[in-house]
């Protein structure tokens, strides 16, 4: 697998903003274009373990960016997808929707927290 065919084939399954990457070794970086809350991009990572699969990972990247709910920090939370049969558009499609689903849930979640600070503050209670 290499870096062209990679970007070749995500760009005509996926978007064609996508670039990719080589990292190093069986690697590969894969920036997507998105419009989220304080994100211009998505980072993901294919990579090859020792026994020949292939993997989507964020890296722990998804909730490192998400902000502060109340004491509770979700750090080190690696999200990962096994590719099962040739790297395809398929799989990276799938990936970042479960992506972008965390995401909007995290500020959906953050959201309602500060709402609720709010109320507090002031003494208002629902």
């Amino acid at each position: 697998m290499d870096k062209s065919t990679l970007q070749r084939t995500f760009r005509n399954e996926v978007n064609c903003k996508i670039d990719v990457e080589h990292i190093g070794g069986e690697r590969y970086a894969i920036f997507i274009p998105c419009e989220l809350e304080g994100e211009r991009e998505l980072r993901i990572v294919l990579w090859r373990d020792t026994g020949g699969r292939w993997w989507l990972t964020d890296e722990c990247r998804t909730f490192r960016h998400q902000p502060k709910m109340g004491t509770t920090v979700l750090y080190g939370i690696e999200i990962r997808l096994e590719v099962l049969e040739d790297v395809s558009g398929g799989d990276l499609k799938l990936f970042i929707s479960a992506l972008v689903s965390i995401i909007r849930g995290m500020e959906r979640l953050s959201y309602e927290n500060n709402q609720s600070q709010r109320f507090i503050r002031k003494g208002t209670w629902i």
